[in-house]
């Protein structure tokens, strides 16, 4: 299992992020006929899940790539989150590939953004 942190992300914003799912050995894991499913849990209480997400598996399958997309306001409870992405491959046999932390910042208004 890899781990996953992403930071900090705005209240109401939307995200996409590609996973690469890999074997053991670090080579990409044959995806064809898997089912993913990403969820968001708040950090205190990582039995309920806040969101649940089907990333859509990225073609070829063999590469072992998925893609989670967010959708705008989907994010929409400030707080520390964990998050956790599930494979069940066609064999039935399911695992963890990744996990990790996200907060979601309230914080609105507009941003100062400086150029170097």
């Amino acid at each position: 299992m890899s781990r996953y942190d992403f930071g900090v992300i705005k209240q109401g914003d939307s995200l996409t992020a590609t996973f690469k799912v890999q074997t053991t050995a670090g080579t990409a894991l044959d995806l064809t006929g898997a089912t993913v499913t990403w969820t968001l849990a708040p950090a205190t209480d990582r039995t309920t899940a806040s969101l649940t997400k089907t990333p859509s598996i990225s073609s070829p399958a063999t590469a072992g790539r998925c893609v989670l997309s967010i959708d705008a306001g989907e994010l929409d409870t400030a707080g520390q989150y964990y998050h956790e992405l599930e494979v069940v491959l066609s064999t039935g046999d399911s695992f963890t590939a990744c996990d990790g932390t996200m907060i979601i910042d309230a914080t609105t208004g507009p941003a100062t953004c400086r150029s170097a």
